[in-house]
């Protein structure tokens, strides 16, 4: 959409007024390029974010705010056939611990799901570290709080049975929960100037404008929070792209 569009103004530049464009990088690694945006740049006060899974002319006007979470569970290596009585397995911890915390739907605001883990360097040693890492997303602000004090506190009171054998400063296995917020959400007002011409533009083509909320997110989010009205969130896709699945989509 965005080439399209620069395709048109470039052969058509008096039907156009000026406008900036704006590329980012690494959107799935976790907004990598928007995070060291500096809006001061940018002459723009308001724009358009082409970016979402829904249909041309719908406008995504509420979307959420998004945490990363990372838990870090200690054990202690041995070798698993001569001396496995004196390690300490983390994945199996970690795992135990993963499978108490709540994922898919939370609530009709509210999503999580652990979506990597990493650990072990061979089979024939007992893992003495552990990570996974997992997210949390609300609409809601109120909700995302609960959620995260819910999953903290899930962690912190799963039943550790520490090896008694082991001579150490601190009982194993043991776990590190940390928090980091990926973007923030928004929810912009129906009456700001740049949804307004959006909408008038959607009737001009003849097609009837659309203000939904979304679960997904990402740049838009980053940008928003950066300088008051900068986005209009609007879709580029036709109907359902199938995000993040394997069913191929141009």
């Amino acid at each position: 959409m965005a080439l399209h569009v620069l395709e048109k103004a470039v052969h058509n530049p008096d039907k156009y007024v000026p406008f900036e464009v704006l590329l980012t990088v690494r959107e799935e690694q976790g907004c990598v390029g928007a995070k060291v945006l500096n809006s001061a740049h940018l002459q723009a006060h308001w724009g358009i974010c082409l970016d979402g899974e829904t249909e041309v002319g719908t406008a995504i006007v509420h979307a959420p705010t998004k945490l990363k979470y990372t838990l870090q569970v200690q054990g202690k290596s041995s070798h698993a056939a001569l001396n496995p009585e004196d390690g300490v397995n983390a994945i199996l911890y970690a795992c135990q611990i993963g499978a108490s915390l709540p994922t898919g739907f939370l609530d009709s605001e509210t999503t999580s799901n652990i979506g990597i883990i990493q650990g072990g360097t061979s089979i024939n040693v007992v893992p003495d570290l552990c990570v996974l890492k997992g997210e949390l997303r609300s609409l809601e602000k109120a909700n995302l709080s609960y959620w995260k004090e819910e999953i903290t506190k899930r962690v912190q009171e799963f039943p550790c049975i520490p090896n008694a054998s082991l001579h150490t400063s601190y009982p194993l296995p043991r776990s590190i929960l940390s928090w980091e917020e990926a973007y923030p959400g928004y929810h912009l007002s129906i009456e700001l100037p740049s949804l307004r011409r959006f909408q008038q533009a959607s009737r001009l083509q003849g097609i009837n404008p659309r203000l939904l909320s979304s679960r997904g997110g990402g740049v838009r989010q980053l940008l928003e929070c950066q300088r008051d009205s900068l986005l209009c969130v609007w879709d580029r896709h036709g109907g359902d792209s199938h995000l993040h699945r394997t069913v191929p989509f141009i």
